[in-house]
């Protein structure tokens, strides 16, 4: 599932309202076809000589059964490009399907040697004449497509980012002859279409640090790593940036990594999960959920924990993502994710964005079911000698029956079982089996699992194996989804479990299935907004000691009223100062004051709005910041900028003992930190250590508030 934020200046005011987004989540209406097209073998363009190409019957070319053999030189690459019978545009899937004509020949040189024998391969797509888009294959892809048993069509393939209507494919120069390869076809694959999702993310047109926490939840010790990369990533207005677990973490100390993000608005639980979207999903299983903690928040008050994997829903995206939820019982602004346990694959876990979404975008949408296996309608066969191979079917008490493998004694033997679907799957659709909670998909058993898909007469159409082909995917209550995109239209579905794998015995395979998975895009919403603020500040005239706190309005629909709430720290939850009568319902400019006269001086303050509607729904603004006044004042670092001499601190005369002075690192990450001893008004701070770059120094009274910042600048 990709993600597309659509940047208009109504949906900009919507999120400084904290208005309710909508999002669309493209879904399958019944079985409408996804957008493809192929090449037929017509106009294919071949090198000079083409002595290394061979074209196959118009008749096969036509019907996408096979275009081309390609026999790879080693005087040079081969190029093929294969015209397409309509113009992909950016997002398509464009690829080609191959398969191996003689890999068996080379099976008895090494990995490496097999990959020079092979030598690379690279993707390109034209529009017309004109170049769009080139992209080499993973050398990983290569080898699985390329050295797979005959009769494994396998997907080459990427994103493209630009309109096509050709795709060319070059085998690199060989290092060894004999390498032949069957081009089936080339192909464009595009996206579905939308239904609408309400819910939140946390999407900010302007990052601050009120946006994003990586502070320990439960409190405790300073953490010299705060064991989060780049958090601000995770609350910016670009949704393909990531923040990241670091692999530096003290789990058990508070600093294994917690991240915490603002939402753009109130969710109203129940009915919404709450979570994250996640990168490289394939790692993710049962074990490393139970490494992960999410919480939810609203104004800055946890509201609900949860640590148990059976609770958590895995939901599989496309481009290796995937949503980390779970059902929330009481509304929020904020969520969070806490990493418990120290294990490596989490040190690759890329954090997208957070968000609260109405459980109907977390489904997707069927096409097709194989049928119950009580109807005896599926075939299972087995490969080579296998001694005691055999195929059962459970019903347990409790739950689904199952159908189970016994891979007997054969070491390179496989059972396979295909199940025909009770309608056909559609080009785009995603093909999967589900597996028993008892199969952990990690990369080595993914390795010794073959899906395929058929038409049906059942010749094989596609197949896919390993991590770098497949997707696993967890679901509620343990079992297990592994799947990949298909290219054509299919009518069954198949899976093959090597012998070779001892995890794989008594591996349980539940059903067969054909679904979409889609886009999500964020739009504006479609009706009229209950209120439309164009300006919120806070400011403190000279010499005063109350702080005037004013909004506007360019119109308002249903208001009732608006609370001020202040605070000195977000984390601790905000208070109500006072109440503000709103228009109801108007299309003029409104401006709107309130005077704070009880505000504390010398600390950091944060106001929002509370906008609560005639029927008691309520919205919250973004956050305003008032900067500190009077205890701060006189605060300054030198030099600065800084060698590697100490750096002297000029402190306010009214900073207490208790006080403390810290360094941050450009991520956020606390570096150093000392105390403020007695009432003085100068300290050293020591950098000896620390590389050069650029750094904030941050000064907090005995209560842990935030006087000031300055920002330093080391260049030894």
């Amino acid at each position: 599932m990709e993600i597309i934020p659509l940047l208009c200046s109504a949906a900009k005011r919507y999120r400084q309202l904290s208005i309710l987004l909508l999002l669309l989540l493209l879904a399958r209406q019944g079985q409408a076809a996804t957008t493809a097209y192929y090449s037929n073998g017509q106009n294919i363009t071949l090198p000079a000589g083409s002595s290394n190409v061979s074209l196959a019957l118009a008749s096969e070319a036509a019907q996408q059964q096979l275009t081309a053999t390609v026999t790879v030189s080693t005087n040079g690459p081969v190029t093929v490009r294969l015209p397409l019978t309509g113009t992909g545009q950016p997002g398509f899937r464009a690829g080609v399907l191959v398969s191996t004509a003689n890999s068996p020949s080379l099976l008895g040189l090494s990995q490496v040697l097999q990959l020079q024998a092979l030598g690379t391969v690279t993707l390109r797509t034209y529009l017309g004449a004109t170049l769009q888009q080139e992209q080499p294959v993973d050398a990983s892809v290569v080898q699985l497509a390329l050295l797979a048993p005959a009769g494994q069509p396998t997907q080459l393939e990427f994103v493209s980012q630009n309109a096509f209507d050709r795709v060319e494919i070059t085998f690199g120069q060989a290092v060894q002859l004999g390498v032949a390869t069957k081009i089936h076809y080339a192909y464009a694959i595009g996206p579905d279409n939308p239904k609408q999702v309400k819910g939140f993310l946390s999407q900010f047109t302007q990052v601050s640090s009120d946006s994003y926490s990586t502070a320990n939840p439960n409190g405790g010790g300073l953490c010299l790593n705060s064991g989060i990369n780049n958090p601000e990533r995770a609350v910016d207005a670009d949704l393909t940036n990531y923040a990241s677990f670091s692999s530096l973490t003290s789990v058990g100390t508070g600093c294994g990594g917690t991240l915490r993000v603002q939402l753009a608005g109130t969710v109203p639980a129940p009915g919404y999960r709450a979570g994250f979207v996640l990168g490289n999903a394939g790692l993710l299983d049962v074990g490393v959920l139970s490494a992960l903690r999410l919480r939810t928040y609203r104004g800055g008050v946890l509201q609900e924990t949860t640590a148990d994997a059976s609770l958590l829903q895995l939901t599989l995206l496309s481009n290796d993502k995937a949503f980390i939820s779970f059902p929330a019982t009481l509304p929020f602004d904020e969520v969070g994710i806490e990493r418990t346990a120290v294990l490596d694959l989490l040190n690759n876990l890329n954090i997208y964005y957070g968000f609260g979404l109405e459980n109907a975008g977390f489904t997707t949408s069927s096409i097709a079911t194989s049928y119950p296996l009580s109807q005896n309608n599926y075939t299972v066969s087995s490969t080579g000698t296998c001694t005691l191979c055999r195929s059962n079917v459970i019903t347990p008490s409790t739950g689904s029956p199952y159908l189970t493998f016994d891979q007997g004694l054969g070491a390179l033997s496989s059972m396979q079982v295909r199940f025909p679907l009770n309608s056909a799957g559609v080009a785009g659709n995603r093909a999967g089996v589900v597996l028993g909670q008892n199969t952990v998909l990690d990369a080595n058993v993914l390795a010794n699992i073959i899906l395929a898909t058929y038409d049906a007469a059942g010749n094989v159409l596609e197949t896919a194996t390993s991590s770098s082909l497949l997707t696993a995917n967890l679901l509620p209550g343990g079992k297990q989804e592994v799947s990949f995109r298909t290219t054509r239209n299919f009518a069954q579905v198949g899976i093959t479990l090597k012998a070779a794998l001892s995890l794989l015995s008594n591996a349980r395979v539940y059903s067969a299935f054909a679904d979409d998975l889609g886009v999500l895009r964020a739009i504006s919403p479609a009706g009229p907004l209950p209120v439309v603020l164009t300006s919120f500040a806070a400011s403190r005239p000279a010499g005063a000691t109350a702080v005037e706190v004013v909004w506007a309005t360019a119109s308002e629909q249903h208001s009732n009223y608006f609370v001020v709430e202040r605070t000195t720290d977000p984390q601790a939850g905000f208070q109500a100062v006072g109440q503000v009568a709103a228009a109801g319902t108007s299309t003029a400019t409104h401006r709107y004051q309130l005077h704070d006269a009880l505000a504390p001086v010398g600390t950091v303050l944060y106001y929002r709005l509370r906008q609560v509607d005639f029927d008691g729904s309520e919205r919250l603004s973004p956050v305003t910041t008032l900067a500190a006044t009077g205890s701060a004042d006189g605060f300054a670092l030198y030099p600065n900028p800084a060698g590697d001499s100490p750096v002297s601190l000029r402190l306010p005369a009214s900073v207490a003992a208790g006080g403390t002075i810290a360094i941050y690192s450009s991520l956020g990450q606390v570096l150093l930190q000392q105390f403020v001893s007695g009432e003085v008004e100068s300290a050293t701070l020591v950098t000896t250590g620390l590389p050069i770059g650029i750094y904030q120094v941050v000064l907090r009274d005995a209560a842990g508030q935030r006087l000031a910042t300055k920002r330093l600048v080391l260049n030894r």
